[in-house]
């Protein structure tokens, strides 16, 4: 996927302060030590002498290197051993000194050893893009505490939503890269929007890269970086990959082919690679079928249905 070039920027400013962090927090456990450990401290420096030693050893020009070598070896062994042994005695993991990595993978280098960004450097730029695209969405005003089932009066309308709000909240609590799709539907103000905010927040906060947009503004930035307003951006491409794409009131977009096309381009990639999504509209189904091209509306049948019902949510 290709990101902005001020994520990249971020990213390796990110990448940097991890390392940075690090550093200081070995520091901090080096002085720790041996403030404590006259031994502990006499050993770390014999052991950072074995590192010139090496270099002496290898620049030399005695032919026989090798001996030498592998008694260094041996020599660094044992203090290593003496090391753990005086950490364990003073209190500490014998572990304590070695050096500190966020990632094992990459040693916080952001490169995996084929030459490609690691996975932890590839997670950072989809938390920053999961930030930049849903900047703009009030995310935090949304929770499923704050969906309120005592305002339905009517018990069937009441038993249905509290259905469908269950079944939202299990989907968020227990999400996986498996979980199916839902096509959202009903009038407006039923709570869709709510509950789909709400999972999208859960989500996120798992660690899981999600996008959550309306269709027209989404359709909107494609337009831009597709003819040329903004060639920086890869909007499509993050939302057929992103790990939860959440689309806000199909139906409101401008109607025409190329919408129609690009809807369906999107739809019927994540379909083709599994990846959960959440479409939300307020159109009916003969709405749909009247505005769309009929394999739009067999992908969006695939989905788990959630009908909403009552009256205006925010009304109540």
């Amino acid at each position: 996927m290709h990101f902005p070039a001020e994520y990249y920027d971020k990213a390796h400013s990110i990448m940097d302060k991890r390392k940075a962090d690090n550093l200081a927090e070995y520091s901090r456990r080096y002085n720790e030590v041996t403030e404590k450990s006259q031994t502990i401290e006499n050993i770390l420096t014999a052991l950072s002498r074995t590192s010139s030693l090496l270099v002496k050893i290898i620049t030399s020009t005695e032919e026989d290197k090798k001996a030498a070598v592998l008694k260094l070896r041996d020599d660094n062994l044992l203090l290593q051993d003496d090391l753990a042994k005086e950490l364990k005695n003073n209190g500490f993991p014998e572990d304590y000194l070695d050096d500190i990595y966020t990632c094992k993978l990459c040693y916080d280098t952001g490169i995996s050893a084929d030459g490609t960004y690691c996975t932890c450097f590839n997670d950072i730029l989809k938390d920053i893009a999961s930030k930049e695209l849903n900047k703009s969405i009030p995310i935090n005003n949304f929770s499923f505490e704050k969906f309120d089932l005592q305002v339905y009066k009517d018990e069937k309308i009441k038993a249905s939503m509290t259905k469908i709000f269950d079944f939202c909240k299990a989907y968020a609590d227990s999400f996986s890269l498996e979980n199916n799709s839902i096509c959202m539907w009903g009038g407006t103000g039923l709570g869709k929007t709510h509950l789909s905010l709400s999972i999208a927040r859960k989500v996120i906060e798992k660690g899981y890269f999600v996008i959550y947009g309306s269709v027209p503004d989404l359709i909107f930035k494609i337009q831009n970086e597709n003819f040329g307003r903004d060639k920086d951006g890869d909007t499509l491409s993050a939302l057929k990959e992103c790990d939860l794409l959440i689309l806000d009131d199909l139906g409101t977009e401008n109607k025409s082919e190329y919408n129609s096309s690009l809807i369906y381009q999107i739809i019927n990639s994540r379909i083709n690679t599994r990846k959960p999504t959440i479409i939300s509209t307020n159109l009916s189904v003969s709405g749909l079928t009247d505005r769309y091209t009929e394999r739009v509306v067999s992908r969006l049948s695939t989905m788990n249905i959630l009908a909403f019902k009552g009256n205006d949510y925010r009304q109540l």
